[in-house]
């Protein structure tokens, strides 16, 4: 388990202060006890609280690719790095270490945002490509690894968790009555809501693109709803029946849940000083 964190500055001639960064790599300490590297490019910085895993001796982040032009920090694991890497060193790609995180750079060099298509693991990470004022977030797509964000007039911000982003001196921290009513009721917040307006949850399988100030989200193309790229059609799950049959029964579930709660819940009882 790591942490990620970074920022975006919507104005090109404004600098990212390290030691905001600093400290919200700071807030992400119990993510990565191991190791700790910040990465600043005047208006972009990105930051990693590392444990280490794979290549213990040279794989600390920030990870550049051959020229210092990309770079990436990275939250999880990819299962088909070596796999990958053979594939990209035949086509020229040059590595310096031997951890999965550098695969990242060099299929983004390959493939571009479309590189995510060829990863096969769990995953959160931010790619920062400097010739295109171009930064990606990534996302796994079951979402087993965290990545929230914020978009104010002024800046993106980006961590694994939301208290490194409250770092960030202009970060909303307004609470969402809806995001606090569906914890209330189903002790989860979910879509892509969070605790605190104007913070949200990148969705599973998605992306997030800034480049020159423009935002945009999309899923990552790997799979469509009704035939997932690398299934033969036998196992297709519409086919199979678990889909169909999952939608009814979870909502079931949630109805049950909340009219449970509101069997328990007990009264509240409002008394006047005497």
């Amino acid at each position: 388990m790591c942490g990620v964190a970074g920022l975006y500055l919507l104005d090109r001639d404004a600098s990212v202060d390290s030691r905001v960064l600093k400290r919200m790599c700071e807030r992400l300490i119990h993510r990565g006890p191991d190791d700790e590297g910040l990465y600043t490019d005047q208006h972009v910085g990105l930051g990693i609280r590392r444990l280490r895993i794979i290549d213990l001796e040279s794989g600390h982040q920030p990870i550049a690719n051959e020229d210092r032009s990309v770079w990436t920090v990275f939250n999880g694991e990819i299962y088909n790095y070596l796999d990958l890497r053979q594939q990209l060193e035949a086509k020229g790609h040059r590595f310096a270490t031997r951890s999965d995180t550098e695969t990242i750079v060099h299929a983004y060099e390959e493939w571009g945002e479309d590189c995510v298509t060829h990863l096969r693991g769990m995953f959160a990470f931010a790619l920062w490509d400097q010739p295109r004022d171009r930064l990606v977030l990534a996302r796994d797509r079951i979402g087993i690894k965290p990545l929230y964000y914020f978009l104010d007039g002024q800046q993106l911000g980006f961590a694994s968790e939301l208290k490194a982003l409250l770092e960030i001196p202009d970060a909303p921290r307004g609470i969402d009555a809806q995001a606090l009513d569906d914890y209330l009721t189903f002790e989860y917040i979910g879509g892509s809501k969070t605790i605190f307006q104007g913070i949200r949850k990148l969705p599973p399988g998605h992306i997030l693109v800034c480049d020159g100030g423009r935002v945009r989200t999309r899923p990552d193309g790997l799979a469509t709803p009704t035939q997932p790229r690398g299934l033969p059609r036998s196992l297709n799950p519409r086919k199979l029946g678990w889909m169909t049959g999952f939608e009814p029964a979870a909502s079931r579930a949630t109805t049950w849940r909340s009219n449970q709660a509101e069997l328990h819940s007990p009264p509240v009882v409002w008394r006047s000083n005497p």
